[in-house]
């Protein structure tokens, strides 16, 4: 069997194309596996698919991942030409060889792959290769991650194809040398810190740090400093992180390079950890479980596996005496050259200075010419170094007046919408938004004979529009209270407005007997009211409104708001959010729009991987988050979230679906355009619009109830099942439930108790192991929806996770055993 019909293992991304910017932090997850032929692999890069070179154990992109590799790949961006890359021996082993997207900018830019002689699955022995190829190619050692990422071109130009062609055997008996150089190389550098300490620097690099702006000196050499203390395991993720920011772009470069890297002295990794806690304070909570710890130091000082061996014990003592070895002379090393081993001619580069220009960052050094600044310790500096300051201070001083005098001339009732978030100016009943103040410098600099600071003037705007900050919507809830009766149907909104039919299966009877749908309703409102005169107050739910398309279920929302005045047909006080789940969590100042933040169509944040995220965003009262050009701070919400959708199996969570409250609107009236289909009363809702925000407010101050008791939530648990999504398994596996136990034991709370694995259930209903890990999650979910929870116990000196219920129709004693069960 020929070469390009062997098949090779690698992962694929479904949604990178070609290379992005922004880099996003969802770009390390979602990954998937390909088995094929390496023209397969061709065939997505040429389709500007993303890919990694190796196999890895899940879906999440991590040095710690690696599984095994069948290629080798580099990207050759400052070393040969493609031409003199031809001429090299290393040429005839390589697979295959095309152009990245920077090519022909600066000169050659592209990416070679090399097939192994066989499969490797030691991790260290495969970044010995890479570094092998590397040293030789003048490769970017960015290329040593396990894990690299490697972005398609859906412009490449194929220099090399020749599937067949693979790598000697012998080379990998160097690179299991130079994988117990590096080992040693690194143990010097970095013999303070755990392999998960690692891991965890690595994932913030890649998923919390965001990529340095113009002005951030001190954070971009704080974070550098502190990556350069974990030495080669963490320079090729810091590069990446570099590269992606102002520091490591264009005429900086260099910034990014190993030379300049290993210029720091080093901090700790300590250091780093720090500054994600200040970026994000729950960065720990989502680490992959393999690299999850319970210590939150950086230097451990704990080694090696569990067993207290390393792969290196297992490789022989070594040929010679490495132990005084440094980095390498690449002098010395070409003269090693071994025909038979081409990776061991080492590419010389001696670039021309014309083609690599000497660049200064104006952030780090000052050109040659650059006049020396006065030195500021000098005895006779001090007296007219002191008076400068003091003229300085006052000068500022009136600077920022004559900005803030300006300013209320541009913008006369300059002022902070509290509702939007948003600067407003002109009369209190039609608002005219500041549409960009960041270019407010601009105005009022025209005829001033001077340039006004941008930032100044911004930050002056800011604190003016924070001085005269108000809120539209407590205006009109205390107009509503004091000029308007309340409505005489407030209990009943839901039956008198959005039509909901009495089913036992679709709507359920309280304890004190109102309907369900019409308690939802009330709390909505009286937590919209509450929110705006306690902006942050706990109100941890929303209303889901189900029904068909075209009966009003959006409307409405925006009908429960006064419309604006300029526009009647404009409801401005109603958003509806169409950013996803992740910029959302990332920027959730954003929701901070609107008095009612609708979320339509909202069964697409309901996917298994968003849950979590989602049920946290639906359950804080204070966002912390940073608007563009402005200092981190707490957004305390003043409005409340509801939702609506067309399907009525939407939740996935077995076990969290207090925050969601459906309604099934079956609609009051028929459409007046197809009569057939029955919609909400809308016209009574605008007409009864103030009476019903009456009737909240006068509810809000005799008894501001607006959440959900725990008994409550667990009155109503059978009428939410109506809406999770059905599982064919759960019949199936309640049934052998019923009919079969693994085994019995003791607890301690809860007495003797019948139990069950999941290994017996899988044998029960003759599943196959290769079956088994996608529906360990479908039955879990079924078994929590019915109130099975799992114990963990040391039985007969094995650990089981044991499924229990305290439901007495299955806590019974069965009538078959498994057979194993003792």
């Amino acid at each position: 069997m020929t070469a390009v019909k062997t098949a090779i293992a690698f992962m694929v991304h479904p949604t990178i194309r070609n290379k992005p910017e922004p880099f996003q932090p969802e770009y390390s997850r979602n990954w998937k596996e390909v088995v094929g032929p390496l023209d397969e692999l061709k065939h997505h890069v040429g389709n500007g698919g993303a890919f990694i070179g190796v196999h890895m154990l899940s879906d999440h992109r991590s040095s710690s991942a690696f599984d095994y590799a069948d290629l080798a790949v580099v990207d050759i961006d400052y070393g040969l030409t493609i031409e003199e890359f031809k001429q090299h021996p290393l040429c005839a082993s390589a697979c295959w060889g095309y152009t990245t997207a920077s090519h022909g900018v600066e000169g050659d830019r592209y990416r070679v792959v090399f097939r192994l002689p066989h499969r490797i699955t030691n991790p260290d022995v495969f970044k010995g290769v890479v570094s092998l190829l590397i040293k030789a190619l003048g490769s970017d050692r960015a290329c040593s991650d396990a894990c690299r990422l490697f972005y398609g071109n859906d412009k490449a130009q194929h220099f090399i194809w020749d599937p067949d062609a693979v790598l000697p055997e012998s080379i990998l008996d160097d690179a299991e040398e130079e994988a117990r150089n590096m080992r040693r190389r690194e143990s010097i550098r970095t013999d303070s810190y755990d392999e998960i300490t690692f891991e965890q620097a690595i994932f913030v690099l890649e998923n919390v740090l965001e990529p340095t702006r113009d002005g951030d000196r001190e954070r971009f050499t704080r974070i550098t400093s502190a990556a350069r203390s974990g030495g080669d395991r963490l320079f090729p993720h810091w590069s990446d992180w570099a590269s992606r920011g102002h520091h490591g772009k264009g005429k900086n470069r260099r910034q990014t390079t190993e030379r300049f890297f290993y210029g720091f002295s080093g901090s700790s990794l300590a250091t780093l950890f720090f500054m994600a806690n200040e970026e994000d304070p729950d960065w720990r909570d989502k680490l992959p479980p393999e690299i999850r710890s319970n210590g939150t130091g950086a230097n451990t000082n704990h080694y090696g596996s569990a067993v207290g061996y390393d792969w290196e014990d297992f490789l022989g003592d070594p040929d010679q005496d490495f132990a005084g070895m440094t980095r390498e002379d690449s002098g010395n090393t070409q003269s090693l050259f071994d025909e038979a081993r081409p990776w061991t001619q080492v590419v010389q580069m001696q670039r021309p200075p014309s083609e690599e220009p000497e660049l200064y960052d104006d952030e780090y050094e000052d050109p040659p010419d650059a006049e020396a600044p006065a030195p500021e310790d000098e005895a006779d500096d001090i007296p007219r170094v002191r008076n400068h300051g003091r003229q300085r201070a006052n000068a500022d001083a009136q600077l920022v007046v004559e900005i803030k005098t300006r300013l209320q001339n541009l913008y006369p009732g300059l002022r902070l919408n509290s509702m939007s978030q948003s600067l407003e100016y002109g009369p209190i009943e039609r608002p005219i938004p500041v549409d960009d103040v960041s270019t407010s410098y601009v105005r009022i600099s025209a005829g001033a004979g001077q340039v006004f600071p941008k930032t100044l003037t911004y930050d002056t705007a800011l604190i003016v529009g924070r001085e005269h900050a108000y809120h539209p919507v407590r205006a009109y809830l205390e107009k509503c209270a004091a000029e308007t009766d309340p409505c005489p149907y407030f209990e009943t909104l839901a039956t008198e407005l959005l039509g909901v039919a009495q089913d036992t299966m679709t709507d359920v009877v309280m304890p004190d007997g109102s309907r369900l749908c019409d308690v939802i309703m009330k709390r909505f409102l009286v937590g919209a009211v509450a929110r705006v005169l306690e902006p942050g107050c706990v109100h941890d739910w929303m209303p889901i409104l189900i029904g068909g398309q075209n009966a009003g279920k959006s409307t409405f929302f925006q009908y429960l708001t006064p419309p604006a005045p300029e526009a009647p047909g404009y409801y401005p006080w109603v958003s509806t959010v169409q950013q996803g789940i992740n910029y959302i969590k990332d920027r959730p100042h954003v929701l901070h729009c609107g008095f009612i933040v609708l979320l339509d169509e909202c069964d697409r944040y309901f996917k298994r991987q968003h849950v979590e995220e989602f049920k946290n965003l639906v359950s804080v009262g204070t966002d912390r988050s940073a608007k563009k050009y402005e200092n981190e701070r707490d957004f305390r919400r003043s409005f409340v979230l509801a939702g609506a959708t067309n399907s009525n199996e939407f939740l996935v969570d077995p076990t969290g679906n207090r925050r969601f409250m459906p309604i099934v609107v079956d609609g009051k009236l028929p459409s007046r355009d197809d009569p057939s289909i029955k919609i909400i009363d809308l016209d009574r809702l605008k007409q009864d619009r103030d009476s019903i925000w009456a009737a909240a407010y006068k509810a809000y101050l005799d008894s501001p109830v607006h959440t959900f008791t725990s008994y409550e939530i667990s009155f109503v648990s059978e009428y939410m099942e109506n809406f999770q999504q059905d599982s064919p398994l759960e019949y199936i596996v309640l049934s052998k439930f019923k009919e079969r136990i693994s085994g019995e034991h003791h607890f301690n709370d809860k007495g003797t108790k019948s139990y069950w694995l999941m290994a017996d259930l899988f044998e029960w209903l003759e599943v196959h192991p290769r079956e088994e890990r996608s529906m360990i999650r479908q039955i879990s979910d079924a078994l929590k929806r019915r109130g099975f929870y799992r114990r963990r116990v040391r039985k007969n000196n094995r650990i089981m996770n044991m499924w229990l219920t305290d439901d007495p129709y299955f806590d019974t004693r069965a009538r078959e055993l498994s057979r194993d069960w003792n």
